[in-house]
């Protein structure tokens, strides 16, 4: 899969760095990768997708949130997020009340998508910290 390099991994100018693979944005696919998710996105019973994409950070020596955001602030009231966990290591996702989600391989945490959370580094001895971030309309769903 080919990664792209984004300066920026929050909306705040934040200085890191991260490797993401866009597999659709703006109503449309733009990764041959798409076709191959379609079983997952008909297990999240979606409706339409809004925006799919693969993000890939790498290890510091210690762990960096990097700030607390919504993926789609434009979206319809009942849009979803998903982040599907593609490695294990010591990142996690948390979210403004102080949850948080560990990543592990094959795991996957759905929520609004005006929840506020924050991914992170690893800063274990896995190379790097990998999910898909999935934002979506859910079939059946009025907020």
């Amino acid at each position: 899969m080919p990664w792209y390099l984004q300066h920026e991994v929050s909306a705040d100018n934040d200085g890191h760095i991260q490797m993401t693979h866009v597999i659709y944005n703006y109503s449309k696919p733009e990764s041959i990768y798409f076709d191959f998710l379609r079983p997952l996105y008909f297990s999240l019973n979606m409706y339409s997708l809004t925006r799919c994409k693969a993000n890939l950070l790498f290890p510091t020596p210690t762990i960096i949130e990097h700030g607390y955001h919504i993926d789609i602030p434009d979206a319809p009231s009942n849009a979803m997020s998903a982040v599907l966990y593609l490695n294990t290591n010591n990142g996690y996702t948390i979210f403004e009340d102080g949850k948080k989600v560990e990543s592990v391989a094959n795991r996957l945490v759905k929520f609004s998508n005006f929840m506020p959370h924050s991914g992170s580094t690893n800063s274990c001895d896995a190379p790097y910290r990998m999910v898909l971030n999935i934002d979506y309309i859910e079939k059946g769903v009025t907020k």
